[in-house]
């Protein structure tokens, strides 16, 4: 009677090549995800890149395996390792740009408010003021002027606004706005290029309001 050998079943536990190679090219399709989010997390899912990089590092070197065997496993985790190191620096670098990105909109943001308006002094500032004699609407007026020959043009340009109109012009503004002020309102005096004077606002906060149609730096 003919005996009929079969092979032995393979142990799903024991690590095959093809298994090394899989991993391999995981890696390299996931260097793509990982550089595309660090660069824009907004529009990218996070990638599972530290999973793949345990399960690599994970992976058994014993004498009993193959030469080529061990060295794939090894080839792959020096791989793994410069890759890693590559999306660290991708990522700082990410970092670094949208910190400098945000500094410079804000700056950008701090020098459009500086130059595009003016904080109206406060009630401290006019009570100090009133001691010293000095009017408060006189305040104003020296703020506009100052700003009037700021937005110049070369050849003279811009005629000074007498100040008794000023003067009538700013309390009317000014009645108007407190009468609908919010408590943690400010006014600001802000530069109107479209007619060349300053106007007394409320501020709103968290807006650049130099930028708001003809009122402008």
């Amino acid at each position: 009677m003919a005996i009929i050998c079969s092979d032995p079943e393979e142990d799903p536990n024991v690590l095959k090549e093809s298994d090394v190679d899989r991993l391999d090219q995981e890696l390299v399709e996931m260097d793509t995800d990982v550089v595309l989010y660090f660069n824009d997390p907004q529009s990218h899912d996070p990638p599972d890149h530290e999973r793949l990089i345990a399960r690599i590092r994970s992976l058994p070197e014993h004498p009993g395996q193959t030469g080529t065997l061990q060295l794939k496993i090894s080839n792959l985790k020096y791989k793994t390792y410069y890759f890693e190191r590559s999306w660290r620096q991708i990522r700082e670098n990410a970092l670094r740009a949208e910190k400098e990105r945000r500094l410079k909109n804000a700056d950008g943001a701090a020098e459009r408010r500086q130059t595009g308006y003016l904080c109206a002094p406060n009630v401290a500032e006019k009570a100090a003021a009133e001691q010293k004699g000095i009017n408060i609407t006189d305040m104003l007026y020296q703020m506009q002027e100052a700003k009037r020959k700021q937005h110049a043009a070369p050849d003279g340009g811009l005629t000074p606004e007498p100040k008794p109109a000023f003067r009538k012009r700013i309390l009317s503004q000014y009645k108007a706005l407190k009468a609908g002020q919010k408590s943690n309102q400010k006014l600001i005096l802000v530069w109107n290029a479209a007619q060349g004077c300053c106007d007394l606002m409320a501020e709103r906060r968290g807006e650049d309001r130099s930028t708001d149609g003809p009122h402008q730096s």
